[in-house]
């Protein structure tokens, strides 16, 4: 067993776990007993490595508004529904495109795991020109 001592830090919204010294672990000695403390093991050098790709990304959702706003809140909740059931750290943003205009909506308390299954959903929903993954940096 090894008692490991180090830092926690927050870098860039990620976490990083930096180790400081390693020992092996010494329970305390019951009183009477004399307790001997081992030679500390040489400290490894740890690369600051990110537990989090540091990689986002933003799935944009393109829909096109109707006259039948039942039909489209309905599809629209569909929609919402669907991202829900991947959750994870990518973004979303919905395109509305309607006779006069584009407006574009960023979901802020939506992410989503974008992966096969949930692009295949969403070819279902909107169509392969729908779906669009960007790359923020």
């Amino acid at each position: 067993m090894l008692l490991v001592e180090g830092r926690v830090r927050l870098r860039d919204d990620q976490v990083q776990l930096n180790c400081d010294s390693v020992r092996q672990y010494q329970p305390e000695a019951v009183q009477g007993e004399e307790s001997v403390s081992p030679e500390p093991i040489e400290t490894p050098v740890v690369a600051e490595e990110p537990l989090v790709p540091a990689v986002s990304r933003r799935l944009v959702i393109s829909i096109a508004q109707t006259s039948d706003e039942a039909s489209d809140t309905a599809s629209l909740q569909k929609l919402i529904d669907t991202l829900k059931e991947f959750p994870g750290q990518d973004k979303v943003s919905l395109r509305i495109t309607n006779e006069a205009k584009v407006s574009t909506l960023k979901l802020s308390n939506l992410t989503i795991t974008y992966c096969p299954e949930l692009h295949k959903r969403l070819v279902e929903l909107v169509g392969e020109g729908g779906i669009e993954l960007e790359t923020i940096t």
